[in-house]
């Protein structure tokens, strides 16, 4: 694969590899038995076990890496939309939108706590975007 590379000339070259690891048993987004493909610059082998287990740890802390970035989107739900270029308003919806996300873990969580589930379910028992329209339709009742 050629293209710009961070720090680098813009003819440098990058070897890409494609890593195809077995699911893991306690995987839900996956079909039964699917395998997981991912495309790294990191040079994987899987001459030795040593190798294997090195590049199924990396992938592990890819993945992790995905939650982050899911959460980040839904917080983005969460917050209120502004055309505002003034950075204290900006600040505001966002940090808005972190404390009615964390409103909606912590409601999910009492959820699934309250019915006995939190060690089986790995999804939301409420979704973020039920709660919303919760809190929609309570906020304008109030007002």
């Amino acid at each position: 694969m050629h293209g710009s590379v961070k720090y680098g000339p813009s003819n440098a070259k990058v070897r890409a590899h494609l890593v195809i690891l077995p699911p893991d048993e306690d995987d839900e987004t996956h079909e039964e038995g699917s395998p997981q493909p991912f495309l790294t610059n990191y040079d994987v082998s899987d001459e030795i076990a040593l190798d294997r287990r090195w590049a199924t740890k990396q992938i592990g802390q890819y993945s992790d890496r995905a939650a982050i970035e899911n959460s980040y989107s839904s917080i983005k739900k969460c917050a209120s939309w502004t055309t505002s270029k003034e950075f204290e308003v900006r600040w505001f919806h966002f940090a808005f939108g972190c404390l009615v996300y964390n409103v909606w873990l912590l409601v999910d969580f009492l959820t699934q706590e309250r019915t006995g589930e939190i060690e089986i379910r790995k999804q939301p028992r409420i979704t973020l975007s039920r709660f919303l329209e919760f809190l929609k339709r309570e906020l304008v009742a109030l007002l």
